[in-house]
């Protein structure tokens, strides 16, 4: 069993003009870590590999940490975090992207870089293979040095996006192009959040809260957008641009750390009881519970569940889409449930005027 096997469905209630619901439903297994219980943490190790083959080294990194909470993790495994997260970013630009905007992905053109991807994650400390991988974001991808790419603030990326001839670029050309939905304001999960995260975790209705994560004030919502600093209103990206240029930046800092000696970076940690790592997709938490050498309680919080809330950023998002067109509708739900970009296959559905419920929800 693969829980990247169950599905996100997105109904939205449009009346011809606009938006006026949106309903999500989630076919995700959520409670698969009710297998954990009465296992013995090397057991649960062993386990994990067969449930998470989405992200499968951020989960066994953050198991370790939460099963083990007097370890360390080694080198070798948050440089294996990396390059999955770096695996993620690329097949996100050249294969889920250009699928949102219903264009043939680059499978051929970015199989060399798979092909480095797989041979680094086999052999983390072999200094030849990042060398060719960060040398083929750089050309590919970014089409200059990581460092450089990340000195450019909002206006600059325009000026890329506009003159660059990788994939990338024209994707991110092309988000100029389409109708502008405005993006809701909602705070993003920080470091600090996570003490109320622990706390509802170890509560009596940790379920629930797995399942539709909340915060006493509000939802929250967790990717490579949550950590972009607001830009100056006359240079900003249009929001989907945001979203991709997120993705950007976060492939250039994972380059530039890589070609650090030691691939030193703060993405894999543990804070208040909790085992964590910042995945492509957002933010990554277990909790375990051993008593008397086996597993008591265990729970995993994905990002998924977090920005797909049905009141998070990708409901609120999707309810502000106004055109006459279904054509269109389509697209820019696709586009927008592809910038927060789920840890599962999604599907969308659109209710027509005569099929609308008497109260649609977002």
């Amino acid at each position: 069993m693969a829980l990247h096997d169950q599905r996100l469905h997105c109904q939205l209630h449009w009346d011809s003009r606009r938006v006026t619901g949106v309903t999500l439903r989630s076919g995700r297994l959520l409670e698969v870590s009710r297998l954990f219980t009465g296992r013995t943490p090397e057991e649960v190790l062993s386990l994990l590999p067969r449930l998470y083959t989405l992200c499968g080294q951020a989960h066994a990194a953050a198991a370790r940490l939460a099963l083990f909470p007097d370890s360390s993790p080694a080198t070798e495994t948050r440089r294996r975090v990396q390059i999955e997260n770096l695996r993620e970013h690329l097949l996100y630009l050249f294969v889920h992207w250009p699928e949102a905007g219903e264009q043939p992905p680059a499978t051929g053109e970015l199989a060399p870089a798979l092909g480095l991807a797989s041979r680094q994650l086999a052999a983390p400390h072999e200094t030849d293979t990042w060398r060719e991988l960060v040398t083929w974001i750089e050309t590919n991808v970014l089409g200059m040095p990581a460092s450089d790419f990340l000195a450019l603030d909002d206006a600059g990326l325009r000026s890329w996006a506009q003159q660059g001839s990788t994939l990338p670029a024209r994707l991110l050309r092309d988000t100029q192009a389409l109708p502008a939905v405005p993006e809701p304001t909602l705070r993003p999960l920080r470091r600090d959040d996570l003490g109320a995260v622990a706390r509802a975790l170890t509560a009596t209705d940790a379920a629930r809260f797995v399942a539709c994560p909340a915060l006493d004030d509000g939802c929250r919502y967790t990717g490579p957008a949550a950590g972009e600093p607001p830009a100056a209103p006359e240079a900003a990206l249009p929001p989907l641009g945001r979203h991709l240029a997120a993705r950007l930046r976060t492939l250039a800092r994972l380059c530039r750390s890589l070609a650090s000696p030691e691939g030193a970076d703060d993405s894999l940690f543990r804070t208040a009881g909790l085992a964590c790592a910042e995945t492509s997709r957002g933010l990554l938490v277990h909790r375990a519970k051993v008593t008397d050498g086996r597993v008591s309680d265990y729970r995993i919080l994905a990002p998924t569940e977090w920005n797909f809330h049905p009141r998070g950023l990708a409901a609120r998002w999707l309810a502000r889409i106004e055109t006459d067109d279904r054509t269109t509708l389509y697209r820019l739900a696709s586009h927008i449930v592809r910038a927060i970009d789920p840890c599962v296959a999604f599907d969308i559905g659109i209710d027509e005027p005569d099929q609308l419920p008497e109260a649609a929800h977002a």
